[in-house]
């Protein structure tokens, strides 16, 4: 069984993502070239970030949802770090 990170498109699947699961590391990434956040097929990633980010720079290249808003974050989850899930499309 495989699985992959959801890809978040809108406002619409923010709320909904925010409202029943909580803080979970989403589809995009900014490894490429830092602040063009993309899919994992290379198309733009929808973001909405919250006021003053990203600002991981290049140690932040995974994105996260968290209270709502996307921000930046490193790509390894670390037990008691602020997102510990991962939601996966299948």
């Amino acid at each position: 069984m495989g699985g992959r990170l959801a890809l978040v498109a809108d406002d619409a699947e923010r709320a909904a993502i925010e409202q029943y699961t909580g803080n979970v590391y989403v589809e995009g990434t900014d490894a490429a070239k830092e602040r063009t956040w993309l899919t994992e097929s290379g198309e733009p990633s929808y973001t909405k970030f919250y006021d003053n980010q990203p600002n991981g720079g290049t140690e932040e290249n995974c994105l996260v949802l968290y209270e709502g808003w996307f921000h930046d974050s490193a790509c390894e989850w670390k037990a008691g770090y602020w997102a510990t899930k991962v939601l996966c499309e299948m």
